[in-house]
């Protein structure tokens, strides 16, 4: 069997298979780039404003324990006070995993703006119209390039 023939043959099957891949993926529109941008932030919040509420409850917790200002000969901590720092661990666990939701948001978002910055489009624009029967919107079809430098 020919070195070349085989080359050729591999060559035209990878082609193949690649241009099956890229022709059939499912792209994703503006629209859902920054539904999910949204829902991210949304988690993200939550997450942040959740773990900065666990914090302060363990904060206040912890300096509402009178048990601690009297000397102890055992140096345990009260349950409250453990409670509390439970609480603060959490709280900034919660707080600082918050962040990569608001990264990959961003993310979105940038993608979102890149699509609609370069796009084409045809919609129905509505341009006033002076006649004798007085002023309306006449439609008329409309379709445009967007390109952004």
């Amino acid at each position: 069997m020919n070195p070349f023939y085989f080359m050729k043959r591999m060559l035209s099957i990878a082609l193949l298979m690649l241009f099956a891949i890229t022709s059939f993926c499912q792209k994703r529109s503006a629209e859902e780039y920054m539904a999910k941008s949204r829902h991210l932030r949304t988690g993200g919040i939550i997450l942040l404003t959740g773990g900065a509420g666990l914090a302060v409850a363990g904060t206040v917790l912890i300096l509402g324990d009178k048990s601690n200002l009297e000397y102890n000969s055992s140096n345990t901590l009260s349950s409250r006070t453990t409670t509390g720092l439970i609480l603060i661990a959490a709280g900034t666990a919660s707080s600082l995993g918050s962040i990569p939701l608001f990264v990959a948001s961003r993310a979105m978002h940038k993608k979102a703006s890149r699509i609609m910055r370069a796009s084409t489009y045809l919609n129905i624009e509505q341009v006033p119209d002076l006649n004798m029967m007085g002023m309306h919107l006449q439609p008329f079809p409309a379709a445009g390039i967007k390109l952004d430098f």
